[in-house]
């Protein structure tokens, strides 16, 4: 039987992650993947360092307008496509039954792009898709509250994110010592200049009172990149840093823009006021806190989800725990219900095969004729492309 060919769309920052990580999970268990960097409103909302970066260096097989990557000539030449986000074009047609597909055509399905605090409304924006991939148990709960029964018994709903994938902890951090402190930012939360002032100024002090251990800060995104994201970050903390802390920057503390699989690999402990990259590291086993208590925070649009979403987990530190770091073991129930398995990807592919079997044939044949000369001129014109297309300053 050939293999199943899946298509991975990256329309920002969010799904470039899920994209990559999907990629290297299906390619594990012989999917051919390509991956496809969407424009929107004539431009793509995620940068060539940042592509090169989370990708460790992988070129996207295409370059696509929305409506380029909605055009069913091109679509029929995959068994699925799979994402955090889809094209608004792939919304409108399902909707519309408006697909015109002379052949079957792919299972489409998406996840969620991490943490979702409001999986209400992850949910209402995914009931057109033939797969949910939902984070938890909590989460199930709320899709069969919201979908009637008649359309779920037309879609698949399964648990899955492959940024929340439980593995086995990291041999080298059941030593149990802590060189490397990370702490995760999040473009919006702290939500204010006040909070973010705050929370840097908490880990400043307690870089301080580690000078033996390394504080890294991982930025979601260099400044004058992601301008066009939903959630776009107003106040970034290197940008904090120079104009509010200047000298008083502890010299154990840097800043870094590596990728998340970096500096997963390289975390000791890791912090954060609300990052999915806190669930990731939980999921390998590495010392995890998520600090609630800021400036503002109470009046934060999601300080309070995230109490709810962490109230059995064990997870959320005091100030002073932060300051002494002092690790937290996670309650192991919590974990079950958030994480996934690695087997929840071949639940996957067997969803898309079942999709397949329905609609009278097993895998797409062929990639399009003409597809390796496309691919060769995708690879040419990129770089001239992107420069025209992208929105960093």
């Amino acid at each position: 039987m050939c293999s199943i060919k899946v298509l991975l769309p990256i329309l920002d920052d969010s799904s470039l992650f899920i994209a990559r990580r999907f990629q290297r999970a299906l390619e594990e268990r012989g999917t051919l993947v390509f991956l496809a960097a969407i424009e929107r409103h004539g431009h793509v909302a995620v940068s060539e360092r940042q592509l090169f970066e989370v990708l460790g260096g992988r070129d996207v097989d295409f370059f696509l307008t929305e409506e380029e990557a909605a055009s069913e000539e091109f679509l029929s030449n995959f068994d699925a496509v799979l994402g955090a986000k889809l094209p608004m074009s792939f919304r409108r047609k399902y909707l519309r039954r408006a697909w015109k597909f002379s052949s079957p055509r792919p299972c489409i399905g998406a996840c969620f792009p991490g943490i979702d605090f409001t999986p209400e409304v992850g949910i209402e924006n995914r009931r057109f898709l033939d797969v949910i991939c939902l984070n938890s148990e909590a989460d199930f709960a709320a899709y069969q509250r919201l979908v009637p029964e008649s359309e779920r018994a037309k879609q698949k709903a399964i648990r899955l994110n492959p940024s929340l994938i439980r593995s086995e902890p990291d041999r080298r951090l059941l030593k149990g010592s802590v060189n490397k402190v990370y702490f995760f930012a999040q473009a919006i939360v702290p939500e204010t200049l006040g909070g973010r002032v705050d929370v840097l100024r908490l880990l400043n002090e307690s870089a301080r009172r580690h000078p033996d251990k390394t504080f890294v800060l991982k930025l979601r995104h260099l400044r004058g990149e992601n301008n066009s994201h939903v959630h776009r970050e107003r106040f970034s903390y290197e940008w904090i840093a120079e104009r509010v802390l200047g000298e008083e920057l502890s010299p154990n503390m840097t800043f870094s823009s590596a990728s998340m699989e970096k500096c997963l690999e390289d975390a000791d402990y890791c912090l954060t006021c609300s990052s999915t990259a806190a669930l990731e590291a939980v999921a390998r086993g590495i010392p995890t806190g998520f600090l609630l208590d800021y400036e503002g925070g109470e009046k934060g649009k999601w300080n309070k989800p995230a109490r709810i979403f962490l109230s059995n987990s064990n997870l959320i530190l005091s100030r002073q725990e932060v300051l002494d770091l002092v690790p937290r073991t996670p309650k192991a129930a919590w974990v079950d219900s958030v994480l996934s398995a690695p087997g929840d990807f071949d639940r996957l592919l067997s969803i898309i095969r079942e999709f397949h079997d329905k609609q009278g044939n097993s895998v797409a044949p062929m990639i399009y004729p003409g597809y390796w000369e496309a691919k060769a001129h995708s690879a040419k014109t990129v770089a001239r492309r992107f420069k025209r297309k992208l929105l960093v300053a």
